[in-house]
């Protein structure tokens, strides 16, 4: 049975039911969905990190997520990152971009095209950048992806014995 047809003639039901369609389609509430979309794969490496973080003192995950000291003295945000302090008692950064995408489109494009001055940037201040990539969107766009492993200290994939590689990193 179709709704519409029951909510015919109602134009107080069929505005609320148009104005509900809307917001389900907007570019926010599409936004938001991607977004959220994005958190099982970031949480699926941060558990490991946080765990061999965890065994140190000298290790950590940055809660804000953020390395100091990009261009015009700003900080950048990154999906993960790890906080090391030295035996000198610096502090050095390893970015962690975690992606997958099941499809093609342009995030792959724009995280492999910043992945060349974002790296150039940590490389200069002494710090790392690792990215987890996996997914067929990766793989159909190799250019992307060799963009991305060309500009970062490590490549990995959401395969176990890769995340361990990351935590080893």
């Amino acid at each position: 049975r179709c709704l519409l047809g029951k909510l015919c003639g109602n134009s107080d039901a069929l505005t609320k039911y148009f104005a509900g369609l809307y917001v389900e389609v907007s570019r926010q509430i599409m936004g938001k969905q991607t977004a959220k979309s994005g958190e099982a794969p970031q949480d699926l490496v941060s558990r490991p990190l946080e765990i061999r973080c965890s065994r140190s003192k000298k290790v950590r995950l940055r809660p804000d997520r953020r390395i100091p000291n990009f261009p015009g003295g700003k900080e950048r945000q990154f999906d993960l990152v790890v906080e090391i302090t030295t035996p000198k008692g610096e502090t050095v950064y390893t970015a962690v971009e975690v992606a997958f995408q099941e499809t093609t489109n342009s995030v792959i494009e724009r995280k492999a095209r910043e992945a060349v001055t974002v790296f150039r940037h940590l490389m200069a201040e002494g710090n790392f950048l690792c990215y987890v990539v996996d997914g067929a969107g990766y793989f159909a766009r190799l250019k992307a992806l060799a963009d991305i492993t060309e500009n970062s200290h490590r490549r990995f994939t959401f395969k176990k014995s890769e995340l361990d590689a990351l935590c080893d990193f």
